[in-house]
């Protein structure tokens, strides 16, 4: 980073770890202002947008499904224009 510190990545091999991922991490999130770093949007790729708004919306903790999935059907709604 310009700053001097590193930057640090992960890679994820395929959408399934990535999902296997996303389920041990995503029901721990406290707070909704946190949600916005597993809210994954695939582009070009409607189909699997569906899949993990489908996911995502089951895993979060129940106060925030409303939130995700409105997030999620504006996505959607994005994309098929």
């Amino acid at each position: 980073m310009t700053d001097g510190r590193k930057r640090f990545r992960v890679f994820i091999k395929d959408q399934e770890n990535l999902l296997s991922l996303f389920r041990l991490i995503v029901p721990l999130i406290p707070i909704k202002e946190m949600l916005y770093k597993v809210m994954f949007v695939p582009k070009n790729n409607p189909e699997l947008l569906q899949r993990w708004a489908t996911e995502i919306v089951e895993l979060v903790q129940p106060e925030f499904r409303d939130y995700v999935k409105q997030y999620y059907e504006q996505q959607i709604n994005k994309n098929s224009r």
